[in-house]
């Protein structure tokens, strides 16, 4: 009953009626057990959509102690290690992720812009987002990714194409907005076209 409400609790977004009926469940059993690993993946993920990264860290940490064989687990912490600025932690645990999930396309679509941002492996993260658009061809966030990854390549028509190919499948998206914009003003011989489009973007 008790972890019923945990689960209702998060559904509702009450997530600390969700971590407080959670811990009282993890308070009954043995503490290395399967079900403990379960459950502080569960707290884990509440303290996350709470938005409390430090803590959401240490309970997906403990849970990937417990599960160390979990992709599930290893994913959510590296979502979490990224989103706090723990960038090399969250590498880590994304090519971990994907040593236990060679086809998690979240993983490598994430792993793939982390490491264009960084300016390194340039290459490799192309690989990556490719990877990930062919297992899921029309999610936009991975079409915005590849797109970052050829702007960091310097490949501007490439990047144009697939960043307003992610806006318009998802046309109120701030930050697609911004990467065409970005990439149009890096286009040096952009003509009348694209001056229009990027007057467009701009009002809009």
């Amino acid at each position: 009953v008790m972890l019923a409400l945990g689960n209702a609790a998060v559904g509702a977004s009450k997530f600390d009626l969700a971590i407080a009926s959670f811990q009282k469940v993890l308070d009954g059993v043995e503490p290395d057990s399967p079900e403990a690993a379960d459950l502080h993946l569960r707290i884990g993920e509440a303290y996350r959509r709470k938005g409390d990264g430090e803590a959401a860290v240490a309970w997906l940490t403990r849970a990937s102690e417990l599960l160390p064989d979990q992709p599930v687990v290893l994913g959510t912490l590296a979502l979490v290690l990224d989103a706090s600025g723990q960038k090399e932690e969250a590498e880590r645990a994304y090519r971990a992720t994907l040593e236990l999930d060679p086809g998690n396309a979240v993983a490598m679509n994430n792993l793939a812009f982390l490491l264009a941002e960084r300016g390194e492996d340039l290459e490799q993260a192309l690989g990556l987002a490719r990877r990930a658009a062919e297992l899921a061809p029309e999610d936009e966030e991975i079409l915005d990714t590849t797109g970052w990854v050829y702007l960091k390549r310097k490949e501007t028509d490439a990047a144009i194409r697939l960043f307003a190919e992610a806006l318009g499948k998802a046309p109120g998206n701030e930050g697609y907005r911004q990467h065409l914009l970005l990439a149009l003003e890096r286009k040096a011989d952009r003509g009348a076209a694209m001056d229009e489009l990027k007057s467009l973007l701009g009002r809009s």
